[in-house]
Formats: structure tokens, sequence, C-alpha cells
């Protein structure tokens, strides 16, 4: 038993060792991306995106900035409603 759990993590290890030149960072991969111009001055504006189980709350800069008034700082946050 021991032997096939060694067996398996060395097989694990392997998979996870890569060539980091075949990564691209995330704006490369989303440079053709189709995509909405914002305008600058609104970048640090904040925005929700919610559903039924699910729910953000954050700046369109990507930052979850304090955010909230029933409790105070609280809600800037990618959260769950249940």
């Amino acid at each position: 038993m021991r032997i096939l759990l060694f067996v398996l993590m060395v097989a694990l290890l392997m998979q996870c060792q890569t060539d980091s030149s075949s990564f691209q960072s995330i704006q490369a991969l989303l440079e053709n991306v189709e995509k909405l111009k914002g305008r600058a001055e609104y970048i640090h504006s904040p925005y929700v995106t919610a559903g039924d189980r699910l729910y953000m709350v954050g700046h369109q800069d990507g930052s979850f900035p304090d955010l909230g008034w029933h409790i105070t700082g609280e809600m800037g946050d990618l959260g769950s409603s249940h």
C-alpha cells in the first residue's frame, strides 16, 4: 500500500513539472478577445454582479475595496447567498 502511494505521489509530482515557457500571461491570452473599451475615469467605480447563489461586489479595476454601510467595510467581496 505504501509503495502504491509513493508511486502515485511521484507520478503526480512529475505531472506538475512543466516548461514555464509554455505558459502565457492572461493579458496575452485575452489580447484578441472581443471586449468593450471603457472610460478611464470609471476604472475606480464600483460594480455588482449578482445571481441566484453567487454575487461579486468590487471596483472595475479588479480590486475589492472596503464598501458597504450595513457592516462598514465588509461588502466588497465574492460571496454566496446560500
